[in-house]
């Protein structure tokens, strides 16, 4: 080990990595937009990094070496940024609160998941970026729980190439960081285009169930935040999605019989070494039939079809990104306008939506949270393919906010 891996190790103690091993130091990258020239990265423990470990959280691929780099880190490094290892992912993907890793901004709160690992280095600043992957929400929660920003493209604009799947129809790759600035450019990098500045501001929707189905402090906030947002001049519409519920049920179907089918070799035989969140997920989708799947793909459809329909009035949609404010450790049962709940559905309420259709949805910490260590974040949504326009709502939002 050399002397920068041997600090890396000795600074990470939130248990962030699964192993360190940074590429060389070096300055060369592309120069212009999006260059990430001397910036570090973090990459997921689902994502092929060259002579690293690719476990995917699991005890049976403890040994299994990534024979190549996953075309999103080819992308990274084209660009100059530099891996400095590997981050600890929930099991599979499954899981939403990485129990292993330690939150650097609140000990006792979860760091999120799956992509835990990599949003507390970034939290922590042990690295600039950092690479995960988002199912359902699994880059957008943990930067929410740890503080940072996060971004999750249009599905199909960052290859797969590379990454273990979970459920292939609704996997996207994203990144995080501690600033818009920084996201951006990463962001830039992965979908392979500049995004400009839109002319106009965004016409801003608001789904009040969405709204209604938070915890009574997150509720609190964003109210006021759109108050401050109308105060501003920009234009708020209520626009009618399906009912979270609805959409929580329908996207935990669809995971699970995805990841029933990429798990089909090795389950059940080898349950007792697939990592904990990923056996408690497999054992509930043995219980689904062909009908609940087929009606569950129905519904997502009929839903993307809706959320088409709302862009057509709206540039971007706004919500919460978390439904609570991060939970404690070891916490599995929350009671909201008293109605208890699990952690899992809680935390995947708001942002499931972006990943049944397709959208692009960036999260971001502007808000304040009277008593919370963390601000509270923001979604923002567009249209699939609109990824540009999620940025610069992100950044007139920060502008609006940033004397909060």
């Amino acid at each position: 080990m050399n002397e920068e891996s041997a600090a890396l190790c000795a600074a990470d103690r939130f248990h962030a990595f699964v192993e360190v091993r940074p590429d060389p130091a070096s300055g060369a990258g592309e120069q212009g937009p999006g260059a990430l020239a001397g910036l570090t990265i973090g990459v997921k423990d689902n994502i092929e990094v060259r002579g690293l470990p690719f476990t995917a959280g699991h005890p049976l691929f403890e040994q299994r070496r990534a024979p190549r780099d996953a075309a999103a880190v080819t992308q990274l490094r084209a660009a100059g940024g530099r891996i400095l290892g590997v981050t600890r992912t929930d099991s599979g993907g499954f899981g939403v609160t990485t129990p292993e890793v330690v939150n650097p901004m609140a000990e006792n709160l979860v760091a999120g998941g799956s992509s835990g690992g990599s949003a507390a280095a970034v939290a922590a600043g042990l690295v600039n970026l950092g690479l995960g992957t988002d199912t359902g929400g699994s880059v957008r929660i943990p930067a929410a729980c740890t503080g940072i920003f996060g971004f999750k493209p249009s599905w199909g604009r960052v290859s797969l190439d590379g990454t273990w799947p979970l459920a292939p129809a609704l996997d996207h790759v994203g990144v995080m960081a501690r600033t818009l600035e920084l996201l951006q450019h990463a962001a830039e990098v992965l979908v392979q285009q500049p995004f400009g500045q839109a002319h106009s501001a965004p016409v801003i929707g608001v789904d009040a169930k969405m709204i209604d189905a938070c915890d009574t402090a997150v509720r609190g906030g964003f109210q006021r935040a759109l108050q401050r947002l109308r105060d501003a001049g920009l234009t708020v519409r209520n626009v009618d999605l399906p009912a979270p519920d609805v959409l929580t049920r329908v996207h935990g179907t669809l995971v699970l019989a995805q990841g029933r089918d990429v798990y089909s070799s090795v389950w059940p035989q080898h349950a007792a070494r697939l990592g904990p969140a990923a056996a408690h997920a497999l054992r509930a989708a043995e219980a689904l039939d062909a009908a609940d799947v087929q009606g569950a793909w129905d519904q997502a459809r009929a839903i993307k079809t809706r959320a088409a329909q709302v862009f057509e009035h709206v540039d971007v949609l706004l919500a919460p990104t978390l439904s609570i404010p991060p939970p404690a450790r070891n916490q599995f049962r929350v009671t909201v306008r008293g109605v208890e709940g699990s952690v899992v559905r809680l935390l995947v309420q708001q942002t499931c939506l972006a990943n049944l259709c397709g959208l692009p949805a960036l999260s971001a910490p502007l808000l304040p949270a009277p008593g919370q260590p963390v601000k509270q974040s923001l979604q923002i949504m567009a249209a699939a393919g609109r990824d540009a326009l999620a940025f610069d709502c992100a950044h007139r939002l920060a502008t609006v906010f940033s004397s909060c």
